[in-house]
């Protein structure tokens, strides 16, 4: 089970086509792509309450953060599942997302779920499993139907509520896609309606009356590690969505499996390389980055993996941007986009690969890690446009460039590179 996840969202560059047909406001090449705003600020509330399975009553906390000093009267929102099996976790494992996020000008949100006590209910089976996913799938849209609640009455957070993003991992990215595919059009087998009519329905019972009449539809979804009960309840009305898994994850199946939680197995889940396969088939725009030999934990926190999650923000992030900003062409002559487009070639080489920082990037630090995350090389404070690398001081085989910006507020860039 995840523990602690810390998704640095790095920059990206214009690659896909456009998603959508509105525009979110603020689109001017900047905003929701570059962090266009230094610092943020947290507000907890209570957004709802309902029975955990013990019959108590649990308050639901959100922790919101907006980007301090925005004037921008329509923002888009992104609100984060944490994961944990449905049955460990807790929303502040998601607060450097939401601080990635409201800097670029979103406002971000991490939320409680109810979860399924193990100390007091025992091991779960199946079913019990599948009500804890029912459970937190309803107090995500909850919180959905908080925010499209609040832009109608007294209008704190200013929230464009045609661009509301449902996001988590592991358990709570099943939540999101959950939220964002399950629908009332869907064929439920009999044993999943009878969980969702002990709880409220497809829409769940959490919230009141009045939240409760607005609305839990997402405009997308990122799936970290998560997937579908059924693969057909994923269809071609449904919203687009992100995802990045290993294709060897034990936990949350890859492709169509059993689940296996404590070391026990548990219903089949469609995983996110069945979900691109089917949404390609229905027309539905989706970005799978797929984590050759990675696992359900470790492609988050191994350095070996760094290349890896810096492409897939890099790619997710220009994603989501087209979804909010439908047509726009971004600048690519600007400093902040040529810093990102950092050159090395050849890549893959047998002797040396130029590392190109482009006109703009002024001083640097480079750091070189082989496949366990063991620094092999180091330049700081390099002011060259181009520096080479060697294969005779690093070695064969496969490394990770770490390139960190030392004049300019830039994030760290990563690549991968190859000596044969």
């Amino acid at each position: 089970m995840l523990k602690k996840y810390t998704f640095l969202f790095c920059f990206f560059i214009a690659m896909t086509a456009s998603l959508s047909a509105q525009t979110s406001e603020g689109c001017d090449g900047n905003r929701y792509f570059l962090d266009v705003f230094d610092n943020t600020t947290k507000t907890t509330v209570k957004f709802a309450e309902n029975r955990t399975g013990l019959g108590a009553t649990q308050e639901l906390f959100m922790d919101i953060y907006e980007p301090m000093g925005d004037n921008l009267d329509k923002r888009p929102l992104i609100i984060w599942a944490f994961g944990g099996a449905f049955i460990t976790g807790e929303r502040e494992t998601m607060e450097q997302n939401c601080i990635d996020f409201a800097k670029k000008g979103y406002v971000a949100a991490t939320i409680d779920y109810r979860l399924w006590n193990i100390s007091l209910q025992g091991i779960p089976d199946s079913l019990d499993l599948l009500e804890s996913a029912v459970q937190a799938t309803a107090d995500l849209r909850a919180a959905v139907r908080f925010f499209r609640q609040d832009a109608d009455t007294d209008n704190l957070y200013n929230i464009d509520t045609d661009f509301i993003f449902a996001g988590g991992v592991s358990a709570g990215a099943i939540a999101a896609l959950n939220v964002a595919h399950l629908d009332d059009g869907d064929a439920i087998p009999d044993y999943l309606q009878t969980i969702l009519d002990r709880n409220g329905g497809l829409e769940g019972d959490t919230g009141d009356s009045t939240n409760l009449s607005y609305s839990s539809e997402v405009s997308a979804a990122i799936n970290l590690s998560g997937g579908l009960h059924q693969l057909k309840w994923l269809d071609d009305s449904d919203p687009p969505f992100i995802s990045f898994h290993g294709d060897d994850d034990g936990t949350v199946p890859y492709l169509t499996d059993n689940a296996v939680v404590l070391g026990l197995t548990f219903l089949t889940v469609s995983g996110s390389g069945d979900l691109k396969g089917r949404a390609d088939a229905i027309g539905v725009d989706n970005y799978l980055y797929t984590v050759p030999g990675g696992g359900h934990e470790n492609i988050y926190i191994d350095p070996a993996y760094a290349a890896d999650r810096a492409e897939f923000y890099l790619n997710g992030h220009n994603f989501l941007h087209n979804v909010l900003c439908d047509n726009f062409v971004l600048d690519t002559e600007s400093p902040e986009l040529q810093t990102r487009l950092i050159g090395l070639s050849p890549n893959p080489a047998s002797e040396q690969i130029l590392l190109d920082v482009g006109e703009q990037a002024g001083a640097y630090d480079v750091q070189i890690f082989d496949q366990l995350g063991r620094m092999v090389q180091r330049f700081n404070n390099v002011r060259d446009r181009q520096l080479p690398l060697q294969s005779s001081r690093i070695g064969k085989g496969m490394f990770i460039v770490r390139v960190d910006f030392r004049d300019q507020p830039y994030a760290p860039v990563t690549r991968k590179i190859l000596f044969h």
